[in-house]
């Protein structure tokens, strides 16, 4: 890296490995994985979920969409209230680290593909066949080009598929 430490991590919830990070490098922005946290919820809010269908729509709804952190507390609040469930654990703990995952929180960070639905593949896989540490500016920006035109792509077609 150069002796420049980085300005956005993006890492699973592990304990010892947030608190190495927030010592080596106080001032970088850290993420946690929201897929990850997503398919815990799904495996750990399973009954919930499986039994209240309009939860589940403003559950995800709310993770991914909200406009403004002022918004998300809102709805987070209501939809707590509406479905009553403001008792599970691991609703409670998302809750509690609402910053290190929800989208609308880094709205004014760089954080590439973090929304994409490819299982474990994180920034430096999606790059790696193609921009290296030597590589300019100008071909990250090339790249991320190609890669968001691929991901549109894919998304036209499976939307046709589904028609």
């Amino acid at each position: 890296m150069s002796g420049k430490a980085p300005i956005s991590i993006v890492k699973d919830q592990d304990g010892a490995m947030r608190a190495a990070i927030e010592q080596e490098f106080p001032d970088a922005t850290h993420m946690n994985y929201l897929f990850h946290i997503m398919s815990k919820a799904e495996i750990l809010l399973g009954t919930t979920l499986s039994r209240n269908p309009k939860f589940v729509v403003d559950f995800y709804e709310i993770v991914y969409n909200c406009l403004t952190k002022e918004e998300f507390e809102r709805l987070w609040s209501y939809m707590a209230h509406k479905h009553k469930v403001h008792h599970l654990k691991y609703l409670n703990a998302m809750y509690q680290n609402r910053e290190r995952f929800v989208p609308v929180y880094f709205k004014d960070k760089f954080f590439p593909f973090i929304c994409s639905t490819s299982r474990s593949e994180g920034t430096n896989a999606i790059f790696k066949d193609n921009v290296g540490p030597t590589s300019s500016l100008i071909l990250f920006v090339q790249e991320y080009d190609r890669i968001i035109k691929n991901m549109d792509e894919k998304g036209n077609l499976r939307d046709k598929n589904k028609a």
